[in-house]
């Protein structure tokens, strides 16, 4: 009873460590993702914009070459490839990039904390002190609820199964009805006071 009660203690304990240790991961990958997402949406962007003005600034060259004459022409070309420089690198510079820091080690931390809470648990259990024989107490009243429990057969459990799929079809095709003809009336009210 006693080696039955200690692995059923270690094993939900390990339970619960990967379930929350999964959690993690999934938030990890996710975070990841978009940032990756944003990472190539963001260089686009700059070479987009960095495009669009160095074309711009080719258009505004020619222009102003068949107007002015060559050496100013020049001067006006290199003013204008710097300003261009200058606008490509200020809207390179306004995006906001994601820092890698964004690793959740709040939930990391939560994480520990209860499986060192859970470890503490059994070790006070397995003890002679008054909160080590609380645990055990405890332990052992969950032990003998759960063989309080009636599991119902296989069989019984797919009748219930099959009962409530019946129910929830007839629900979902009443409330489908329902909507039909509520949306038919409303439709023919509207046309009778058009």
């Amino acid at each position: 009873m006693k080696k039955l009660m200690k692995s059923l203690s270690v094993l939900l304990a390990v339970l619960l460590a990967m379930t929350l240790s999964f959690s993690v991961l999934a938030e990890e990958s996710t975070a990841d993702e978009s940032a990756v997402s944003t990472e190539e949406s963001v260089e686009a962007s700059t070479e987009a914009s960095a495009e669009a003005s160095t074309e711009a600034s080719k258009e505004e060259s020619k222009e102003e070459s068949k107007e002015v004459s060559k050496t100013e022409a020049s001067k006006a070309d290199t003013s204008k490839s710097e300003t261009s420089k200058g606008e490509t690198s200020n809207s390179t510079n306004n995006v906001t990039v994601p820092e890698e820091s964004d690793f959740p080690w709040a939930r990391v931390i939560t994480l520990i904390v209860i499986v060192v809470l859970i470890i503490v648990a059994i070790i006070l259990a397995k003890t002679k002190t008054a909160l080590g024989e609380k645990i055990a107490k405890f332990f052992k009243e969950y032990w003998s609820e759960i063989k309080k429990v009636s599991w119902s057969s296989p069989k019984d459990t797919l009748k219930a199964t099959a009962v409530v799929l019946v129910f929830v079809i007839a629900a979902a095709l009443a409330i489908g009805l329902l909507d039909l003809l509520f949306t038919w009336g409303v439709k023919e009210l509207a046309e009778l006071f058009n």
